[in-house]
């Protein structure tokens, strides 16, 4: 069941840190709005170079760096300290993650927030994909990227977070690159773009 398979890839995250097998980094204040994750990261291309150019200052992030695609709603809150205090200090959890696909995905519980991205995002011309977080008003989803699920450490908090899939192309391309971390900051950075309301 879903509770003895966190249980498990806690000890697995362990045990492969202890091996150096995985790596993690992290930056943490205390009650900080955001906190950008990246749970997927050497495995899904660029996502700890982005999860690193989008921590400004006021911003927490941590990363695993790890060879396994462990699925996101198994890897538990205490898998390590730090991550638990990432968690706990960020009001508002923003979870980067990497498709093949050609459009951006936006998932996650935190559905105000989540339009705000998807708007600014649309500005810039690149195809996104909204209706993947309307779980309950759409068909047409891919539930491995809606991000719903309760377990899923973006939805840590009760009034959910934002899990943004990034297109392989956005990622590897440095120019892109750049224009996502540019674009994404702006909204960040502007309490207007972050339903504040919405966080507390």
């Amino acid at each position: 069941n879903q509770r003895m398979r966190k249980v498990a890839s806690k000890y697995i995250i362990r045990n492969m840190i202890e091996k150096d097998i995985i790596e993690y980094g992290y930056s943490v204040t205390p009650n900080t709005r955001v906190g950008i994750l990246g749970l997927h990261g050497k495995y899904e291309a660029k996502i700890i170079s982005l999860v690193k150019a989008l921590s400004v200052p006021g911003i927490n992030y941590f990363y695993f760096s790890t060879p396994l695609h462990l699925p996101s709603e198994w890897i538990s809150e205490d898998a390590v300290p730090q991550l638990k205090e990432f968690l706990d200090q960020s009001r508002l959890i923003i979870s980067l993650h990497g498709t093949k696909r050609q459009d951006f995905f936006v998932g996650g519980q935190q559905y105000r927030t989540a339009q705000d991205i998807c708007d600014v995002l649309r500005k810039t011309k690149w195809k996104v994909r909204r209706e993947v977080f309307m779980t309950r008003f759409n068909q047409d989803i891919i539930p491995e990227l809606a991000g719903q699920h309760e377990d899923n450490l973006v939805n840590y908090h009760e009034h959910g977070g934002v899990q943004l899939e990034i297109p392989y192309g956005v990622r590897i391309d440095r120019d892109e690159r750049k224009k996502f971390v540019d674009v994404m900051k702006k909204c960040l950075v502007r309490s207007e773009e972050i339903n504040e309301s919405d966080c507390t």
